[in-house]
């Protein structure tokens, strides 16, 4: 498909969408078309207003509005030393499925998975959702934003938290008992694909520089010193901790793309009663950052991506909810850990390792799917390739020799793949969401190859 026709496709589902909306009609259920009560129309609220909402009742209750705390902590420990009154743990930020030619980890929730987590925790069509905890707090608002909910039922309690606390408002160790729901996301408005990047659109984006790829992890570009992104670990899992998964086969950063480390741009720090919290800049902030600092183009769309998803998702986040009115922005979940497996270049792949894309010997010719030709140093260099360092590297506060080719993780192919990225059928994720969405379950459909636990 034509990139640029696509892109057109997205704007005006999205200028559609927004309509909607405006109209009272978004989500595409009646039942959003009852007044909000809450009253606030903004994604950021302050401490202070939920806990008005926790002292009127809102939190859990039996109204049409109720109003959900998501408490989003990793470790699960992080909850149980304390919460705000009525939150309730949801765990699950990304899983492991098919995306193009191979598996990939950490992508966006599946339907099915959504279904259940939404229904442990007792939400409901006319609940607003407040996300708080750890900085995973970004990827559950953008999956919610993806699967459909309407805008002004999210909620990010901005500061999360420490600005709770820096209230001097009470945290609890007690778990709430809610009611199951039985909502899916079949009773939403359907996936909202403008706001995920696949692997497909991602090589179409970059290769026409129609999109500003925006790192927020500087180890897929600083080459000084050479930091190794992990991806999925040698039983094609994701669980793996830091250091026991294997690494990708190149680094560098995608072209065109700029780099906010941490987003450190798009947060600033600010003093509550004597204690400093970190917050989301403000409209004319953000702007002023992205703009200037950054030289953002930002008639032009933002694709935030960064190792494994996660911080790629705190760039959405901020800019969505601050800017989102005027700035476009999708988040790239496959992100480096997929990208930089991904090369037709076999000098890239160590010597007798056949991790390299096939190229037709095989019955099938993947090499369209390459992304090393789509990036590069940082100074306008070649990548560069993991199987090419062999040194010292700074690990667990202690300098050891490192060899990272017999940690590389090869490639998880699949041979029913489109050979393009270009080709129908090409997004394998976003189409079978927009199945689920149509139909619900099937077993013709491809699944996730792995979940992790369930939260609420």
């Amino acid at each position: 498909m034509n990139v640029k026709k696509l892109f057109r496709q997205h704007l005006f589902v999205f200028l559609i969408g927004l309509a909607l909306i405006a109209a009272g009609c978004g989500g595409g259920s009646s039942s959003y078309d009852e007044p909000d009560s809450i009253g606030t129309s903004n994604v950021l609220i302050d401490a202070p207003t939920l806990k008005s909402w926790v002292d009127a009742g809102l939190v859990n209750g039996d109204g049409y509005e109720n109003v959900v705390i998501l408490h989003i902590g990793s470790p699960r420990s992080e909850y149980a030393d304390g919460h705000i009154p009525g939150a309730l743990e949801w765990s699950t930020v990304g899983i492991d499925r098919i995306d193009g030619p191979l598996l990939s980890g950490n992508m966006v929730l599946d339907g099915e998975t959504m279904d259940k987590m939404l229904q442990e925790c007792g939400i409901r069509k006319g609940s607003t959702i407040v996300f708080t905890g750890d900085n995973n707090l970004a990827r559950v608002y953008f999956t919610f934003r993806y699967w459909g909910f309407p805008k002004k039922q999210l909620k990010i309690l901005n500061g999360s938290l420490p600005a709770w606390k820096a209230h001097g408002y009470p945290v609890t160790t007690v778990t709430p008992r809610v009611e199951p729901s039985n909502l899916s996301v079949r009773d939403l408005g359907g996936p909202q694909t403008h706001l995920r990047a696949s692997l497909s659109e991602a090589i179409m984006y970059v290769e026409q520089g129609l999109v500003t790829p925006y790192n927020t992890y500087s180890a897929t570009s600083d080459l000084t010193a050479p930091k190794i992104t992990e991806t999925l670990d040698g039983t094609g899992s994701y669980a793996a901790g830091a250091g026991t998964g294997g690494y990708v086969l190149f680094q560098g950063e995608m072209r065109g793309a700029v780099t906010d480390n941490l987003v450190a741009g798009l947060k600033k720090t600010v003093d509550i009663n004597g204690q400093q919290v970190t917050v989301f800049k403000d409209a004319d902030e953000m702007r002023a950052f992205l703009e200037n600092d950054l030289e953002v183009d930002l008639s032009k769309p933002i694709m935030t991506y960064c190792r494994a998803g996660n911080l790629a998702s705190q760039g959405f986040a901020p800019i969505d909810a601050v800017l989102g009115n005027e700035v476009e922005v999708m988040m790239y979940d496959g992100s480096w850990s997929q990208w930089a497996s991904l090369t037709a270049d076999p000098s890239i792949v160590p010597e007798g390792k056949l991790w390299v894309l096939p190229d037709g010997s095989a019955g099938y010719d993947f090499s369209d799917w390459e992304t090393y030709s789509l990036t590069h140093d940082g100074q306008g260099g070649l990548p560069f390739a993991l199987k090419d360092f062999k040194g010292t590297i700074l690990w667990g506060g202690e300098t050891v020799t490192f060899d990272p080719v017999d940690h590389i993780q090869p490639p998880y192919f699949y041979d029913t793949a489109p050979d393009s990225p270009y080709d129908p059928g090409a997004n394998t994720i976003e189409d079978e969401d927009r199945e689920y969405y149509r139909t619900g379950p099937s077993d013709s459909a491809p699944t996730a190859v792995q979940g992790a636990a369930g939260g609420c």
